[in-house]
């Protein structure tokens, strides 16, 4: 398993969910939207078949220009062995030995970790409306997020917001992820690679030099008898 790059994870869902909604909007949003009033249907179709492009940008900085936009935080991330940890600094997956035919075995360990993603734009409908699409990409991606090594992920969301920016008002909201995460590096196993012996090899026969114990060591406190 590679490093895990959360923060890289979720630009990536949301670039590629969204350019596969903007195709098939007009199919997708009425499913997804399913029990909301029919003017919000309409006005995402509308909103994502008319120019809309998907900007992601690390961390708070944002251009007031530039809408809309999707910050993607990386809040934190740690190893945390006192939190119930797992495997740590051991072997996350081991290679098969009988026969031996993966090269590569994980060392690493369980990280917590918290990524919010900020949605910024310049309406409240607009901003409604991607929260909720945001929301659903990340439900609808679960066994990816969990592919690249990030589990038991946990969701939460705060309410809209406003903040004054030139040249108008920028409204946002966030989603949060909790999870854990696999941070590994891979060991190659095989011959002729040095790291051929693994935590799963058993030592299954004696030295080649037994030293037999002189009698008078046979006794209790070493003296002779």
């Amino acid at each position: 398993m590679p490093i895990s790059a959360p923060e890289v994870t979720i630009e990536s869902i949301i670039q590629s969910g969204f350019a596969d909604l903007i195709t098939n909007a007009a199919t997708d949003i009425p499913i997804i939207f399913q029990g909301f009033p029919t003017d919000y249907i309409n006005d995402t179709i509308d909103y994502l078949t008319n120019g809309f492009k998907v900007n992601t940008v690390f961390n708070y900085y944002y251009d007031p220009a530039v809408m809309p936009t999707f910050n993607i935080v990386l809040a934190s991330e740690a190893e945390s062995p006192n939190d119930r940890q797992m495997y740590l600094n051991d072997a996350v997956e081991t290679a098969q030995q009988i026969p031996n035919t993966e090269p590569y075995e994980s060392h690493g360990s369980d990280w917590t970790c918290t990524v919010a993603v900020i949605v910024r734009a310049e309406k409240t409908r607009q901003c409604l409306i991607l929260y909720n699409i945001l929301k659903w990409l990340f439900l609808k991606n679960r066994i990816v997020l969990e592919t690249a090594g990030i589990k038991a992920s946990k969701f939460s969301g705060s309410d809209l917001a406003y903040s004054p920016a030139q040249p108008t008002l920028i409204y946002n909201r966030q989603i949060k992820m909790d999870c854990r995460i696999y941070n590994t590096v891979d060991t190659p196993v095989l011959s002729p690679a040095p790291e051929a012996i693994t935590v799963d090899s058993v030592q299954s026969a004696w030295p080649a030099q037994v030293r037999v114990l002189p009698e008078e060591e046979e006794v209790l406190g070493g003296g002779s008898a």
